[in-house]
């Protein structure tokens, strides 16, 4: 972890990336979230994808009030891939970020982002932590990075890729990212082959190619719901797979010289053990909301327990398998387990 800088901050300029497609609901959250950074965006895109309700109505309401904002509309919906791409194409800023419309910001986002990569201009990407909110805005989780630094700065391509071999350590939150245009752009923009993978590839190359300045800290929270490409991809564990094998196959047969091959199997194993802790817990849930009904009696509690342990006892089992079988050093996984725990511990406070 290289000491931060005690430069003169330069000028950068940002664009703010704003794709829409019928989320009347939530959009007005998402724009004032925006709009009411200490440090605003030189430039905000919104491009609505021929949304069916009345997103249109209140994006226009609000570009009449902010000339900030630049209002774009596509006559069909090209999908959120080909409409992010394009407003990338548009986009005028040194550092682009893409802020879905369904979920929002925190204050002071902006400023410590932008100050950090003025100090390191040789990133390519800038990342921090995130809630996890229900579609009433609750918080529900902190969405951390287990193995990270708790402080704020430029981490190399070598020490980042070295985290990303540990056991339990995935990628940085793409719904954190901010990217250099430039970088970006050499990298071809969002995949066609990918859809819910394209934020993890992205991250992929450019922390091996440029690094990453990042903050341990949670600034964007993120909403899931049922009908979100998230869902459909997170309740559907072969679609998982499938697009996960994708996304390793593009690394693996456009970047062997930058990207190690232990680095992706160690990531690539993450991917898979954490799809299988999702069908337990997922499991787990069902099971218990089918017999919540018996945990009326005695009888019914007890094999409401019953029920339950076994549930724990097989993720138990997949844990000590996924230890054993790829060789995992027990001392790292176990600090691993304390660094999230107390990092859980520490910041609960902040989920309401």
């Amino acid at each position: 972890m290289k000491p931060e800088a005690q430069a003169p901050v330069e000028k950068l300029t940002l664009s703010v990336l704003m794709p829409n497609y019928n989320c009347a609901m939530y959009i007005s959250e998402a724009i004032e979230s925006i709009l009411n950074q200490s440090c605003p965006p030189d430039e905000f895109i919104i491009c609505d994808d021929a949304s069916t309700d009345n997103s249109v109505e209140i994006i226009e309401a609000y570009a009449q009030r902010h000339p900030v904002i630049k209002f774009i509309r596509n006559e069909t919906n090209l999908g959120a891939l080909d409409t992010f791409n394009k407003m990338v194409d548009i986009a005028a800023g040194d550092y682009v970020y893409g802020a879905p419309s369904d979920n929002y910001i925190l204050p002071g986002f902006f400023e410590k982002a932008m100050r950090l990569l003025a100090k390191h201009p040789d990133s390519g990407l800038l990342a921090a932590f995130a809630y996890a909110i229900n579609v009433k805005g609750r918080r529900i989780e902190i969405q951390y990075s287990p193995g990270m630094t708790t402080k704020t700065g430029f981490i190399t391509p070598e020490e980042m890729l070295a985290i990303m071999t540990q056991a339990g350590c995935g990628m940085l939150n793409g719904n954190t990212f901010i990217f250099k245009k430039r970088h970006l752009i050499e990298c071809g923009g969002l995949s066609k082959e990918l859809q819910y993978y394209n934020d993890v590839l992205l991250g992929f190359v450019m922390i091996a190619k440029h690094g990453v300045c990042f903050i341990p800290e949670p600034f964007v929270c993120v909403r899931y719901r049922s009908e979100s490409l998230s869902a459909k991809y997170q309740l559907n564990s072969e679609l998982m797979k499938e697009e996960a094998a994708k996304m390793m196959g593009i690394l693996r047969r456009t970047y062997p010289d930058i990207i190690p091959a232990a680095v992706l199997d160690a990531y690539e194993k993450n991917v898979y053990y954490d799809i299988y802790f999702q069908n337990i817990y997922s499991l787990r849930k069902s099971m218990l909301a089918k017999s919540s009904h018996l945990n009326k009696s005695p009888v019914g509690r007890l094999f409401y327990f019953i029920i339950n342990m076994f549930l724990y006892i097989k993720y138990t089992l997949v844990i000590i398998h996924y230890l054993y079988s790829n060789k995992v050093d027990i001392v790292m996984f176990i600090r691993n387990y304390i660094s999230n725990l107390v990092y859980d511990l520490r910041h609960k406070h902040l989920l309401r």
